[in-house]
């Protein structure tokens, strides 16, 4: 699935611009598991908003983090997203109401 489809669909907001395909989901804001559980080519669901959730991506091969419930990323985490091209949205609903829309739309 394409990141721009669930940028529409769920009415997400961009923090850092990016285009791919994502296979799967991942919903966890502990570091640590989502580097040992994640699968390569997922989008991740987290509330957390500081840069190491972008060197997680990075290593994990994560495509895209949506950030949940109204936070927003540091400025430090953006411009880290931006130079590992690694894509970030925002959005106000929350980690469990994400999850169910991706699920509904396909992504396991």
């Amino acid at each position: 699935m394409k990141l721009s489809q669930i940028k529409e669909k769920l009415n997400l907001i961009v923090v850092t611009d990016g285009e791919g395909d994502f296979e799967n989901g991942y919903v966890c804001d502990l570091l640590s598991v989502v580097m040992g559980k994640v699968q390569p080519k997922s989008i991740w669901l987290t509330v957390q908003t500081h840069k190491n959730i972008v060197a997680v991506a990075k290593m994990a091969d994560i495509c895209a983090i949506i950030i949940c419930d109204g936070f927003s990323p540091d400025e430090d985490t953006v411009e880290a997203a931006k130079k590992e091209s690694i894509t970030i949205f925002k959005t106000e609903k929350n980690s469990f109401e994400v999850a169910g829309l991706l699920y509904n739309m396909g992504v396991r």
